[in-house]
């Protein structure tokens, strides 16, 4: 339990809460190949409430009870 960071081997990044080794709580995840970030709650490793953003800030979609809504 517990707020880290972790950057992977291929420049992707998570700044946020964890919980027994996964990303679970706020949390930001960012691409390094592509500058997508997603920016909201997290829940046993996976996505749960949250935004996809593009790298230049706008919407791709969202997610909302693991569901990923089109905007």
């Amino acid at each position: 339990h517990g707020v880290g960071t972790v950057v992977y081997p291929d420049g992707n990044k998570y700044v946020g809460e964890w919980m027994n080794g996964l990303f679970h709580g706020q949390g930001i995840y960012t691409t390094a190949s592509n500058g997508y970030s997603y920016v909201g709650e997290y829940r046993i490793g996976s996505l749960w409430n949250g935004t996809m953003k593009e790298k230049d800030g706008n919407i791709d979609y969202k997610v909302m009870n693991w569901e990923k809504i089109k905007q």
